[in-house]
């Protein structure tokens, strides 16, 4: 199962207002969540940690998260956003028998995001997505490794520094489509230059910005990733459905160096990580990590490095 909720897309939200009509970019397009931009760049490193129920075997694992969309006028108030999103999972197995002889996998998500985009008004935002994606090891790619997900998500600014956003995600659990309801909400007194921010979309991520200086702000983020892969056999384990679920809790500081350029660095605590497979039989098994920790550092491009949105 993927991410609840796709961070790009929530964050096209923010991307868009900055070429939207003045009427609309001045009262919901600044009350968007403010993630992702145009392009990212993420690195996470999850320290290697015993399994619950088998202390002797250990996994860590480094993920790569990128991607990237292109706006498209079709209208004043209407956008077209293709764009591409890839995640690479390096996992590190430590006495991890039943993979003998391979001591590594990867695993990969890789997804082409169709969204429309739309201003309703100056105070609602609409938007919806269909996502075709190859969630695998990519070995033997079959019918197994793809999936078909989507979402639809609206956004209603009901003060001048306040919005709601509700919505609702198809995600895919083994065999099996499944809707997730999405909520949130962002707090953004009036201004750029405000202190504090407060925005959350759950199940996927709460986030409190603290504005510190023009360039700089510190931020508290707790987010809960969850994702799906056809994995290929390995020693004593047939072909199957990998399921990696986890959330992360931890503090960070963002710097913009220069207009349009942010770069974030955060590191905290893996309160719970959960990894559960599902054969072609049915047959299923879970384990559970101990807590452990990691560090994430990533670039962001917004359009106005480009002039764009100024």
């Amino acid at each position: 199962m993927k991410r609840l909720v796709s961070s790009a897309t929530i964050a096209l939200l923010a991307l868009i207002a900055t070429a939207a009509p003045v009427h609309a970019k001045d009262r919901i397009g600044g009350l968007l969540p403010e993630l992702r931009g145009l392009a990212h760049v993420n690195y996470t490193y999850d320290s290697s940690t015993a399994l619950k129920n088998s202390p002797t075997e250990k996994i860590s694992y480094h993920e790569i998260d990128a991607g990237g969309h292109i706006p498209i006028p079709i209208t004043e108030r209407v956008y077209f956003t293709p764009g591409l999103k890839f995640n690479l999972h390096h996992f590190i197995l430590n006495n991890v028998t039943n993979y003998i002889p391979n001591n590594s996998r990867n695993a990969y998500f890789i997804n082409l995001q169709l969204d429309a985009l739309a201003f309703l008004s100056d105070n609602w935002f609409f938007s919806a997505g269909f996502w075709p994606t190859l969630s695998s090891d990519l070995k033997d790619i079959g019918s197994h490794d793809l999936q078909w997900l989507g979402q639809a998500t609206a956004a209603w600014a009901f003060s001048d520094s306040a919005s709601l956003i509700f919505g609702v995600f198809v995600s895919k659990q083994f065999w099996i489509y499944f809707p997730v309801p999405l909520v949130g909400f962002v707090v953004r007194p009036k201004g750029a230059a405000s202190f504090f921010e407060l925005e959350t979309i759950l199940p996927q991520y709460l986030r409190m910005n603290f504005r510190v200086a023009s360039f700089c702000r510190l931020f508290l983020k707790g987010e809960f990733e969850g994702f799906q892969w056809d994995v290929k056999g390995g020693g004593g384990i047939p072909n199957h459905f990998l399921e990696m679920m986890e959330i992360r809790t931890g503090a960070g500081v963002g710097f913009t160096p220069i207009k349009g350029l942010d770069i974030e660095l955060w590191g905290g605590v893996n309160p719970f990580r959960k990894y559960r497979f599902r054969d072609r039989a049915n047959n299923s098994f879970s384990s559970q990590q101990k807590m452990s920790w990691f560090a994430n550092g990533g670039i962001v491009i917004h359009p106005e490095l480009f002039g764009f949105g100024n």
